[in-house]
This record gives structure tokens, C-alpha cells and sequence, in this order.
């Protein structure tokens, strides 16, 4: 894992499938946060306990629930499952299988920024 505790969280996600069960987004919002730049999370649910200060049990119960597919996920990339086990021979370690395609979505903020710059660098030249 990097040193990087920040990943973009949309607010699409209190509206979605996952946030049915609180205790299932919180825990997938964790492991936004907790995810590397290509969405990986390889640690094991003790971990992430320890690092979230959240129970053990009920991050494994959500974790599980994340795993499976959801009929009702907007994304039908892997049956809407929000995780993927890295390696089915062990119980911890995932990928969020839209993490970059979430990643590189831009924001209001940085839509906004990037036509401000745009219009200064368009002045600038016609000076």
C-alpha cells in the first residue's frame, strides 16, 4: 500500500444498491480509501480492522456481502460485484473492479478549474 489515504467517493453511492445495508457502503467506503491506484486492497480483514478502527466482523460480513454478485448494480462488470477476490486460494486481499474507471471521473471543482486555466491561457495568447 502507498502512503495515499484518499480515494473519490461519489454521492451517486448513497442512492446505489450498496448503500442498502449502511454497514456494507461504510465498509466499501473504507476500502476506497484503503485502495491503491489500481483499486487493489491486499490486506487482510484484521487489518483493515485495526487500520478503520471498525469491528472485525462486521467488515467481514460486509466484505462477503460485497463479493457477491448484486442483480441491482448499475455496473454489470463482474455481475455488479463490488469486490474480487485477488487470489481464490486466500480469504483476504481485493480488487474494486471499477475503482479506476471511479478514479478518473472529474469533478464539478475540477471541471471548473480546468476552463478557468483554459480561458487564462486563451487570453494570455490573443495578448
Amino acid at each position: 500500500m502507498g502512503t495515499r489515504l484518499f480515494g473519490k467517493v461519489f454521492q451517486q453511492i448513497y442512492d446505489s444498491s450498496v448503500a442498502v445495508k449502511w454497514e456494507n457502503m461504510v465498509v466499501f467506503q473504507q476500502l476506497i480509501v484503503l485502495a491503491d491506484e489500481q483499486g487493489i486492497v491486499d490486506i487482510t480483514i484484521e487489518a483493515i480492522a485495526r487500520r478503520t478502527n471498525m469491528p472485525f466482523k462486521m467488515i467481514e460480513k460486509a466484505i462477503r456481502e460485497l463479493e457477491k454478485p448484486d442483480p441491482t448494480s448499475r455496473n454489470r462488470k463482474h455481475q455488479g460485484r463490488r469486490l474480487i477476490r485477488l487470489d481464490r486460494h486466500r480469504d483476504w486481499g481485493w480488487k474494486l473492479p471499477t475503482y479506476t474507471e471511479y478514479s478518473k471521473r472529474i469533478t464539478t471543482e475540477q471541471k471548473r478549474q480546468y476552463n478557468r486555466e483554459r480561458m487564462r491561457e486563451r487570453r494570455a495568447a490573443g495578448k
